[in-house]
């Protein structure tokens, strides 16, 4: 996976990041206080990129440690003697991916950014959701009114989805793997980087 594609994943992540963290603090000191900082402004705008990247980077490990120390990280792997690999798609997919390390490579990248996000979308959306029905029932009328109900729903659909993503794309990870098995050991001289921290290899 190429470095831009990295960078935008991170970003994305540490926007959403930035979102629930907005919200609790809107929440604590009033909307009225947050509205010079968000001002817009092209030094605001770097300012908020610059955050959302570290933000991205710093909580991408935080949501994979907690997924590894809690079990679930192997939990949603699945047993390696579930895996099959006899379906047509897969087949072809082997013959491409497993034939050229660089492929290969990239091939696994992208199953493992698809996971990044989907990991990082549970967690934020979670606390978005809580921190935005806080916020509602703190300033915006309690836990009465129709505001409320819709964003504890909307946001119980988008977990939900977030959690099925993750869940499909852990359970697939190691059928990825096999498919680009013949090319595993010509993937440890390849040029092309691999994240050696991500837990979800």
């Amino acid at each position: 996976m190429g470095t831009t594609a990295l960078f935008a994943e991170l970003v994305v992540g540490g926007v959403l990041t930035l979102t629930w963290m907005a919200l609790f603090v809107i929440t604590a000191l009033g909307p009225s206080r947050l509205t010079p900082p968000f001002e817009s402004s092209s030094v605001t705008a770097g300012l908020l990129l610059a955050v959302a990247y570290a933000l991205g980077v710093v909580f991408d490990r935080v949501w994979d440690f907690l997924l590894d120390v809690s079990g679930v990280q192997k939990w949603l792997r699945g047993r390696k003697s579930d895996v099959v690999l006899d379906s047509k798609l897969d087949r072809q997919r082997r013959q491409v991916f497993g034939a050229d390390p660089k492929m290969a490579v990239e091939f696994v990248n992208y199953h493992r950014s698809r996971m990044r996000i989907a990991r990082a979308s549970i967690f934020n959306f979670s606390l978005i959701t809580a921190s935005g029905m806080t916020l509602l029932a703190v300033r915006y009328g309690g836990v009465q009114t129709p505001e409320f109900a819709m964003a504890g729903a909307a946001g119980c659909v988008i977990c939900s989805a977030s959690a099925l993503a993750l869940l499909k794309l852990g359970r697939s990870h190691d059928r990825v793997l096999g498919i680009v098995a013949p090319a595993e050991e010509k993937i440890a001289s390849s040029t092309v980087p691999v994240d050696p921290e991500d837990s979800s290899e």
